[in-house]
């Protein structure tokens, strides 16, 4: 298996956006009196699409690290 290489500034981001999906997470509120963006479906939808978003930040590292 072949070795990848990243950029500091790449780990960096990748883990920054780990970390506010579980800070996003952090906040769920059930009560009825939620706001917004604390309630499950906003939760769930915000952090499906940074999970989607590091995919694709994740393949185009792989790639790049395959035609280096």
């Amino acid at each position: 298996m072949k070795d990848i290489t990243i950029k500091r500034y790449e780990f960096d981001s990748i883990m920054e956006s780990v970390q506010k999906a579980l800070d996003v997470c952090e906040r769920v509120d059930y009560s009825d009196e939620a706001k917004c963006e604390n309630t499950p479906p906003y939760i769930v939808g915000w952090s499906k699409s940074t999970l989607r978003n590091l995919m694709i930040d994740l393949n185009r590292i792989l790639e790049y690290s395959n035609n280096v």
